[in-house]
């Protein structure tokens, strides 16, 4: 994955955008035509300097008919044992052949088996609203086991948690 952020000024990001880099893999979550939610793993293939994220697809896939019906999506990511993130996002689809061949892996064979010439091949942009990151040096969940025992809010409160608004 290309991380355009990683070296950015924008240093509420710079968390966002490792742990993002980390974990590769997110789980996009669309409103399916039945008004019910539907997840899916996607690949990020970039994060750029403006908390864009970019990942090929089909424009003919499910996941571009929901994104154009209702373009807000969200967008999960774990990384390791006590990363995690949470994005709201504004989807779009964006046929741009240079950004294709910019962005184009060969790894990505597995699944567009003709490359840059798969017939409807297009790239899902997210435009990230606000995103919310919980992480610590140890497991999450250890603390809230150990805050559950002893009642102690410093074990608690070490976990880390932020919120960072894009919309601005």
């Amino acid at each position: 994955m290309k991380n355009g952020l990683k070296k950015s000024v924008r240093r509420d990001l710079k968390t966002v955008a490792e742990t993002i880099e980390e974990a590769a893999v997110g789980m996009l979550t669309t409103v399916d035509h039945n008004g019910g939610l539907c997840s899916r793993p996607m690949l990020v293939e970039e994060l750029d300097e403006e908390g864009n994220l970019w990942f090929f697809t089909l424009s003919d896939s499910n996941l571009m008919e929901e994104v154009r019906k209702i373009p807000v999506v969200n967008l999960t990511f774990t990384a390791g044992k006590d990363k995690f993130l949470s994005a709201t996002a504004i989807g779009y689809e964006a046929f741009d052949k240079e950004k294709m061949a910019a962005l184009w892996d060969p790894s990505l064979l597995k699944w567009f088996k003709d490359g840059l010439e798969t017939p409807e091949l297009t790239l899902l942009k997210l435009d990230l609203q606000e995103v919310e990151y919980w992480g610590s040096p140890h497991s999450v969940l250890f603390k809230v086991i150990n805050f559950l025992k002893s009642g102690d809010e410093q074990t608690a409160k070490a976990a880390e948690y932020k919120k960072v608004d894009l919309r601005q």
